[in-house]
């Protein structure tokens, strides 16, 4: 039996399941559309116990380095493509993917020289369910250099880094082609709260400077960084962070340091859903999850006209606000997909689209996450 024909099979009984569990299901495609309400189907209250904005103080005088893009789109144009730094550990620098939907650095074993006399922390994975690759290899501890279009490098403290010697697929996954030793892995995951294989702050390279301190154990520079359109900045200042607002993040569980952040979530002419948020800049597209959404099923394409709106609770400031299609606006996803698994809160993966609307900060050291409407 092939290895296609042995993926059709769990895949026809997920979508078996799925159908099992839709109940209401021509409800909601007319939902979907905006042709008809959903209020029922996906109402829940503001949670109660979501933080209040608050501002915390930063200092005149912090370091900070801004690193901009590869790709970057200059001063004044959107960002047209997930965001790219040069990536290296101590050979050659490649281009990689900037991602804040992860957490820890996954570079080719072949691009670090002297991998066999670095320290080795036991073999690990790390899994990518949006795009269905899973990178494999050896956990080293080792410095990783970030570099700008402009030559301008950002240079870690020796820290884990995968060394990925081989890439293996979802059978969730289309395009993904598995490979042994890989020469061409670079990805840079700079998230939170990302739980599982992405747990461990300590895995972040933004969070990984000589000078930042630990948790609880603030050092010189603040650990947090500044995602924007045009680049990253390491490191929080009161000069670049003014204009933010932002919220108190909750205490973090599973090894995380600190939980997601709280938004709420409007389809059509539904009542708000309220769960959390993930600002993904490793995505094109945003991934939606509603209680109205089948459980167990397959993604579903949400069709051209379908509005979408993203609030931060105790930030009357952002709202993050598209309709699917509308390829005029620089905000708008590749395309959005309301996905499962099961779960009670509501949940929006944003895309890297809306840094074209907002910046976006996360400040590790106080537990804050930030936006101010893009320059």
């Amino acid at each position: 039996m092939s290895a296609t024909r042995r993926a059709d099979a769990p895949l026809r009984a997920w979508r078996q399941a799925a159908r099992r569990a839709c109940f209401g299901c021509a409800a909601l495609t007319l939902a979907l559309a905006g042709g008809g309400p959903a209020k029922a189907a996906s109402a829940t209250a503001e949670p109660a116990n979501i933080p209040p904005a608050v501002r915390p103080a930063y200092g005149a005088d912090a370091p900070s380095i801004f690193l901009p893009y590869l790709n970057g789109p200059g001063a004044a144009g959107p960002l047209m493509d997930r965001p790219k730094l040069g990536l290296s550990a101590g050979g050659k620098s490649i281009p990689a993917l900037v991602d804040t939907g992860s957490t820890g650095v996954g570079l080719s074993k072949s691009l670090i020289p002297g991998f066999a006399t670095l320290p080795h922390l036991g073999r690990g994975q790390l899994v990518y369910n949006g795009s269905g690759r899973v990178l494999r290899g050896v956990y080293v501890r080792v410095s990783v250099t970030l570099t700008g279009a402009d030559g301008t490098r950002f240079v870690t403290r020796d820290m884990p880094v995968l060394a990925v010697d081989e890439l293996a697929c979802l059978w969730t996954s289309g395009a993904c082609q598995p490979r042994r030793n890989p020469k061409d892995i670079a990805i840079l995951g700079v998230g939170f709260a990302r739980g599982g294989d992405f747990a461990a702050p300590a895995t972040n390279p933004l969070l990984e400077a000589p000078d930042m301190g630990a948790p609880g154990a603030p050092g010189a520079m603040r650990r947090g960084y500044l995602v924007s359109r045009a680049g990253l900045r390491i490191g929080l200042d009161a000069a670049h962070t003014a204009g933010f607002g932002f919220l108190k993040l909750g205490a973090g569980t599973g090894g995380s340091q600190w939980a997601p952040a709280p938004a709420c979530i409007t389809l059509n002419d539904a009542a708000p859903a309220c769960g959390r948020m993930l600002m993904d800049t490793g995505s094109g597209g945003m991934f939606l999850r509603l209680p109205a959404t089948p459980a167990n099923g397959p993604r579903i394409p949400l069709p051209p006209g379908a509005r979408i709106a993203v609030r931060a609770p105790g930030l009357p400031d952002f709202l993050y606000a598209v309709r699917i299609g509308d390829t005029a606006n620089p905000l708008t996803p590749k395309r959005a997909l309301l996905t499962g698994p099961p779960n009670p809160s509501a949940f929006v993966n944003t895309s890297f689209h809306l840094l074209n609307g907002f910046d976006y900060l996360y400040d590790a050291d106080g537990g804050f996450v930030g936006f101010r409407p893009a320059p």
